[in-house]
């Protein structure tokens, strides 16, 4: 919060203050504190900065529409990812877009819309593919798992299911090398570092 009490006094700094705002939803979205990260994702998208960047702008919808899934009001959610789908496809923001078709497909599934929500999770997953991209290719396989379970597909379901967990299990895979290659990094550093003493 101090680096947003900094930004709100120097004179074109609105992108900044946007992003900061919507960092700070995150933190607040990652600690389960909905209340306050919804608050701070209206700070953000109440920027100027935040309509001059479309990118900036169609994230904070997605994550406000995020904010307000896991709090349970599902409408509010609806329309900031729709609002975040229409600026993705003027952005031509492939990845962002692929989050909003997950956000709506999970709003069909929770008004019973099944078949709706595995035609937009199908979407989502082909945009993952195309993205080449892990976590896009999870979330859309897990909403497809959801869907074929609700709608008596079960060998869909468990093809779905199967590849879900795969990715998750190559997630974690990608997150413990990063770290492993972090710590070898940091104890050639030291050592090299104490060589010098």
């Amino acid at each position: 919060e101090d680096n947003i009490n900094y930004y709100q006094n120097v004179p074109g700094a609105a992108n900044v203050l946007a992003t900061s705002y919507n960092n700070l939803g995150l933190v607040y979205e990652k600690q389960k504190d909905y209340k306050s990260s919804i608050r701070y994702l209206h700070k953000a998208l109440g920027q100027t900065g935040a309509h001059n960047n479309k990118v900036l702008l169609a994230q904070i919808h997605n994550n406000l529409g995020n904010g307000y899934s896991r709090s349970g009001e599902v409408d509010s959610a609806h329309y900031f990812f729709q609002k975040a789908y229409a600026i993705n496809l003027e952005s031509k923001n492939l990845r962002s877009q692929a989050a909003s078709v997950i956000g709506l497909s999970d709003y069909q599934f929770n008004k019973k819309n099944y078949k709706e929500s595995k035609d937009l999770a199908m979407k989502a997953y082909t945009m993952g593919s195309q993205l080449k991209s892990i976590d896009v290719l999870r979330e859309s396989a897990d909403q497809l798992f959801k869907n074929y379970s609700y709608l008596g597909k079960i060998d869909s379901a468990m093809y779905y299911h199967k590849i879900a967990n795969k990715l998750s299990d190559s997630l974690i895979n990608k997150d413990n090398t990063r770290i492993t290659t972090k710590m070898t990094m940091q104890h050639e550093f030291d050592k090299k570092e104490d060589q010098y003493k």
